[in-house]
Formats: structure tokens, C-alpha cells, sequence
């Protein structure tokens, strides 16, 4: 068997200082001396897409050839793009030789070659046989090549490059891509797109410059539109350690949907809405049924929650109409309806998934429990690829939606600013109490000329007058200080939920330049000393200067959600993985801390700093009982197992093991994600691997 049939399509291993503009850019290349002087590749590094064998069946369907399944981002029967079948040189003679492409491949991807222990002087490889294999894998689980989302701009397309940048902004566009994410800084801003002046759509100056290459973002997506496909693709991985990520929407934070060399299984195309007017849970002794709906993974929010209301009903979904609801739900996922309805994991009656040794398997209270329980609260891309759930239905309430807007009236009132701030929130409980529920701002220069407070809290079928009788204690504060606050109250009503939400809550912008977060669940006892609250919130929030920020970059911004569902919900008790300090949250506080993507090195090194061991370290005094938000946590939570999930880790780290001994599924903080190790450079390695590494 040819050698380049051996080694074929690796992670771009180990590349020297000429390579570096293809990987990522300021990545140190990391090596592993072998006992005969030579570097070589160490065993347990986790794969890129392909450092896999190619047996004699595969090698026999790529000589037969087969044909070619689609790999556009908005046509599926789009044919794939592959390289062409001229002989392309090598570049010079290198331990890592990496096949020089045309600028459209290129554009594609950037291939490396698995070195010879002794190379020769010079080296030719044919395209003729990665295309081969590719016709294969495309015809075995719609396997398609990563397209840098930027690639586009500005030498190769003026249309599709102006198509692009009228769209980066939008969480949907990103959804509809096979790679894009909503926050390109996880693939290191590697082909955002850029003006014909070098500048790119988020403002980076120098990104003309820098070039547009693959970077962290996988190197090939598997169009997964079946159970079937999912699990062909997780055993062929799972055969060859191939690092694999899971992208329904790109909706991350932490940036879990993406990962350097990666194998992507791609749920977009998975759809499928059904509406059960009556639900048994399968194998369940269950007296009666509840009202449910069967939502396929690659459904958003506001897509689910339109067709539930043709029947007159709603679900539990997040306030971003765009994001996923599957990955939003196995991390706990809070709503505008959570405190009344519970939360997303609250809501989950039965999933289909397949886990990673490719067994496709139906997860409800009776049947394989204990993936249930973790898959309700336990993070997504942990414990396999939901294909599909079912979550309850409820009837949709007459909703009002009250807003409540907040300025200073001059520079001068910071401390006035967060003495309101703290006995706002020492009546939250009371308005929680009386049946209020959502989400508030806190921002400073420059968004806004002073430090402002804005909520938008919701109300279900609740009687005439049950806002005014709330806010009473809060106007009589605001009059009394009219002279330092400009202040405004507004009610509106709306005959069903789906009304409320699409007149409040719009997509979310994205792509735009990068931001550290952090976070903490914090409890009534907490906020119950105005005078402590109010120390605190002054740390951690903006100032009232922009020139003068409080953070290395730019302000900070608090985002608030009073929307913790109390109890659990009476149907189904069963065990679950959800964060255990949600049961007793009062709000579930955000600090983010914006920079843009000309932002150098240092200073981005500094605002993640800053956010992990001052801002959200204050969070973490006021209240150290708690814990934060698996998907909406500081990327560098120091002490992430027991603030994602408190004394329910060991339980999850065992069923982890269990089910992916070879943590085939790894994201960032996620469960069991100890065993590996992100390195500089991308890849991924065992602990053990890492510690010997260290000690060269």
C-alpha cells in the first residue's frame, strides 16, 4: 500500500516557522524527541482529520470510485470541492512536508502529509488519491471539506464576499455555515473577512496582513442528517483517535462547537418538528400523557416555539431566538419561562443519541437512566450526539412584559449609580415572589452616555395591576432621587408567549470582536445587604469614564437573569445533573469584558486575567456556596467541576468514563475533560503525555 495512503490528511503535525501562517498564528510548534534523535509523531497525541490507516476495503472503494455527496453550506447536492488532479510539489524538504495548493484549495484547506522519518531530497505526492478518499468518506458519511468562512474576501469571489460580510453579524449565517462560529476568536480569528484595504468586517486593520487560514476551525464536517450517518462517522473516528467537536449552531461561548484539525459532525441539516398531543415516554409505566413536542437537533429556539404555537402552546427556550435548543438544554438552559415552567433540562422527556461507540440509543426515566440523568444538565458534547428530544409542552399564557430603564443624569453619580443597584437587589426576591421573571443590563461609556440599568422582565396570566403594585417601592425610591436618576416604566400585553418574545427578544450580535466572561449563581442570602451588594457591583461593573475603564480594555458589562426555576418540576422526579445551586439562585450574573480584534496579545492576556482572578473572583466571595453556568462560565473557571456541578461530578466523571473511554468527546471544561490537554499549538494529548512533555 502506497505510503501517502498510510498517513494521510494529519493535523498539520509539528510544523516549523514557515508553516505557521497555515496552523494559527503565535503558536509555538511543540515536538517530542524519539530514542533515535529524530522527531517523531508520539502515539498518543489525539489526531487530527486523518492521521488514520486506510484498511484494504476503503483502499478498494477508492480505486472503484464512488459518487460524491453535497458540501455546500446552503445546498447540500452542492458537489464537493477537492483538490484538483495535477501534480503539485512539496515544498522544500522538511521532517514535516506540507502539499502546496492553489490559491482555491487553499481557500479550502491546507493539507499536511505525515513526515518520513527520513525524507527524501525531494517529494511528489498526487492529488489523484486524496481525491479518492475523499469521494469515499463523502459517500460513507457525507463527509465535506472545511471552507474557511472569510475565504472569500477579498481575491476570489466579490459577490460571495460581499454576501459574507453582510451577514457576519448574524448568529444565522454562522448556523447555516458548516464551520462558522458565533465567536471566531476560538478558531483565533483565522479568516474573518476582510475589505480589499485589509481591513476586516470586525475592524482589524492588520487582518490583510495576517491572511486568511484555517486556524482552529475543523478541517472537515460530516453533514450529519441521520442517526445512521452520526454513527458511521463516530466509529470510523473512533477507530483512528480523531478529535471530533459537534456544531448545531456555533453557539458557544467557550468556543466547544469548533477544534483545531478537528472532525466536525454538523447537525444543522437534522429537522424534523412534531407536535405529540399525547406522550408516553417509551417503556414508562406512566398514568396519562403530557403534551410534548419531538424536536430534531438542528432546530433554533423561535423555529420549535413558531410551531408549537400553531397549536396553541409553548415551550422552555433561551431568549436568543437563534441558538440551538439541544446543546441549550443538556447545559441546564434558562428561559424566559424557567421560573414557572422550570428549566430546559427540567423539560427534557426522552432523547435519541449515539453515543461515541456509534450505538444509537433511546434515553428517557426507564430506559438507560443514567445517560439520561447526565445529558439533563451534564453539558452537551460530553456524553454523545443528540439526534433528537422531546421536551413538554405547556399551554402559552397571556403574557406582560414590563421594561424598566435607568440613567444617571451626570458623571458624577457612580456611587449613587451602585447604591440603587444594591437595593434593587435586595427586592428582587420580593418581585421574583410576585411572579417576575427575566433579564437586566448594566452598562457604562461608551455604549451609553452614563451608567444606565435596563430590564425586561415577563408576567403569566397575571391580574391587572400586579406590575404597578410590584414597582411601588422602587418608585417611591426613584422620586426620591430625581435629581441624580432619569428614570422610565413601561407595561405592554400580549395574547400569547411566542408575541412577547418576538417583540422583545431579537438575535443576539455576534462576530463582532472578542469578549471574556465570567459568572456566579447567587442566591437571596446574598443580595440581601444593599451596602454589600453595591461594594461589589461597583468592582466588577463599568465606570462611569470611558477613558478610565474598569478593565484593561474597555467597560465591563453585567448582564442579570431572574429566572431560576425554584423546584423541581412534579412530572418525571428522576435524577438529574443540573447544577444543583440553580434550585436556590435568585440571578445568574454575567460580567463581560469586550475587546476588539486589533486587540494585541498582552492586553487580551490581561482582560481574561482580570475576569478570572478579580472580577469573578468578587462574584465568588459574595456568595461561595453556589457555583456558575456550564455555558455561560469563565472560559478559566479555576474550580470548574465543582462550580458547574458540585458534589455530582465524581458521579459524571465515572459515566464519562464509562461510556467514551477514549474521551472520543472532548470540549473544554466539559466532563472528563481532564484526560486530555488542549496544547499551544491546538492539539490535543493525553495528561500523562503532557507531564512527560513538560519534563524535557
Amino acid at each position: 500500500m502506497p505510503r501517502f495512503f498510510k498517513r494521510i490528511f494529519t493535523e498539520h503535525l509539528f510544523r516549523r516557522e514557515a508553516d505557521v501562517s497555515d496552523v494559527q498564528r503565535s503558536r509555538r510548534v511543540l515536538v517530542r524527541p524519539s530514542t533515535n534523535g529524530l522527531y517523531e509523531h508520539a502515539s498518543h497525541w489525539r489526531s487530527g482529520f486523518f492521521d488514520a490507516q486506510v484498511n484494504a476495503e476503503e483502499h478498494r472503494a477508492l480505486r472503484d470510485g464512488a459518487s460524491v455527496v453535497g458540501s455546500d453550506a446552503h445546498a447540500a447536492e452542492q458537489p464537493i470541492l477537492v483538490p484538483n488532479d495535477e501534480q503539485i510539489p512539496a515544498r522544500k524538504p522538511s521532517r514535516d512536508r506540507v502539499v502546496r495548493l492553489t490559491e482555491i484549495q487553499r481557500c479550502c484547506l491546507v493539507i499536511a502529509t505525515k513526515r518520513h522519518p527520513n525524507p527524501p531530497s525531494s517529494s511528489t505526492h498526487s492529488i489523484t488519491s486524496m481525491k479518492h478518499l475523499m469521494v469515499y468518506l463523502a459517500k460513507l458519511f457525507s463527509l465535506n471539506l472545511a471552507r474557511k468562512p472569510g475565504c472569500k474576501c477579498p481575491n476570489y469571489n466579490p459577490e460571495a464576499c460581499a454576501l459574507v460580510m453582510s451577514r457576519w453579524l448574524d448568529s444565522t449565517f454562522h448556523a447555516s455555515n458548516p464551520v462558522s462560529v458565533d465567536y471566531p476568536i476560538w478558531a483565533n480569528n483565522s479568516c474573518n473577512p476582510i475589505y480589499a484595504n485589509g481591513t476586516s468586517v470586525t475592524r482589524d486593520p492588520g487582518a490583510g496582513t495576517k491572511g486568511c487560514n484555517i486556524g482552529n476551525y475543523p478541517a472537515y464536517v460530516v453533514n450529519a442528517t441521520s442517526d445512521t450517518k452520526v454513527s458511521t462517522a463516530l466509529k470510523w473516528a473512533s477507530e483512528r483517535d480523531i478529535r471530533l467537536v459537534i456544531k448545531a449552531t456555533g453557539h458557544s461561548y467557550q468556543g466547544r462547537s469548533t477544534g483545531y484539525g478537528s472532525l466536525s459532525i454538523w447537525t444543522h441539516h437534522m429537522r424534523g418538528i412534531d407536535y405529540l398531543p399525547t406522550f408516553k415516554p417509551t417503556s414508562c409505566d406512566y398514568e396519562g400523557s403530557l403534551t410534548a413536542v419531538r424536536v430534531s437537533a438542528g432546530h433554533t429556539n423561535i423555529q420549535v416555539q413558531e410551531e408549537v404555537a400553531r397549536y396553541g402552546r409553548a415551550i422552555v427556550t433561551g431568549s436568543n431566538p437563534s441558538v440551538g435548543l439541544v446543546g441549550w438544554l443538556t447545559g441546564g438552559g434558562h428561559g424566559p419561562l424557567s421560573t414557572s415552567y422550570g428549566m430546559g433540562a427540567d423539560n427534557l422527556l426522552e432523547a435519541t443519541i449515539v453515543t461515541p461507540d456509534g450505538e444509537v440509543r433511546l434515553a428517557n426515566p426507564c430506559k438507560n437512566q443514567r445517560l439520561f440523568a447526565a445529558i439533563r444538565g451534564g453539558g452537551g458534547g460530553t456524553f454523545g450526539v443528540i439526534t433528537n428530544v422531546v421536551v413538554r409542552a405547556f399551554p402559552t399564557p397571556r403574557t406582560s412584559a414590563h421594561t424598566f430603564q435607568v440613567r444617571s443624569t451626570d458623571t458624577n453619580t457612580s456611587d449613587a449609580f451602585y447604591e440603587f443597584l444594591g437595593f434593587l437587589h435586595s427586592e428582587m426576591q420580593r418581585l421574583k415572589e410576585g411572579g417576575m421573571q427575566g433579564y437586566y443590563l448594566i452598562v457604562g461609556p461608551p455604549i451609553v452616555p452614563t451608567l444606565s440599568f435596563s430590564w425586561t422582565f415577563a408576567l403569566y396570566d397575571a391580574p391587572n395591576g400586579t406590575v404597578e403594585r410590584l414597582m411601588e417601592p422602587i418608585k417611591h425610591y426613584m422620586e426620591d432621587r430625581k435629581d441624580i436618576f432619569a428614570w422610565q416604566s413601561r407595561i405592554s400585553h400580549y395574547e400569547t408567549y411566542l408575541e412577547m418574545h418576538k417583540a422583545n427578544f431579537p438575535n443576539e450580535k455576534v462576530a463582532d470582536g472578542g469578549s471574556a466572561y465570567g459568572s456566579r449563581l447567587l442566591s437571596p442570602r446574598s443580595l440581601d445587604e444593599p451596602d454589600i451588594t453595591a461594594k461589589v457591583f461597583a468592582q466588577i461593573g463599568p465606570s462611569n469614564d470611558a477613558l478610565k475603564p474598569n478593565a484593561p480594555v474597555s467597560n465591563p458589562i453585567l448582564i442579570g437573569h431572574m429566572i431560576a426555576s425554584p423546584s423541581l418540576p412534579s412530572y418525571f422526579p428522576t435524577r438529574m445533573y443540573l447544577n444543583p445551586a440553580w434550585r436556590h439562585t435568585l440571578t445568574h450574573l454575567i460580567v463581560v469584558s469586550p475587546f476588539s480584534d486589533d486587540t494585541p496579545q498582552q492586553l487580551i492576556d490581561a482582560v481574561y486575567t482580570d475576569i478570572t482572578h478579580s472580577k469573578t473572583q468578587a462574584l465568588r466571595r459574595l456568595d461561595p456556596e453556589t457555583g456558575a453556568y456550564f455555558s455561560e462560565a469563565d472560559s478559566y473557571e479555576p474550580e470548574w467541576q465543582q462550580a458547574f456541578w458540585g458534589e455530582s461530578y465524581e458521579d459524571l466523571r465515572l459515566l464519562k468514563r464509562g461510556i467514551d473511554p477514549q474521551s472520543l468527546l472532548w470540549c473544554r471544561r466539559c466532563v472528563g475533560s481532564e484526560e486530555l490537554v488542549e496544547m499551544a499549538d491546538g492539539r490535543l494529548c493525553r495528561t500523562w503525555m503532557r507531564r512527560e512533555h513538560d519534563e524535557l
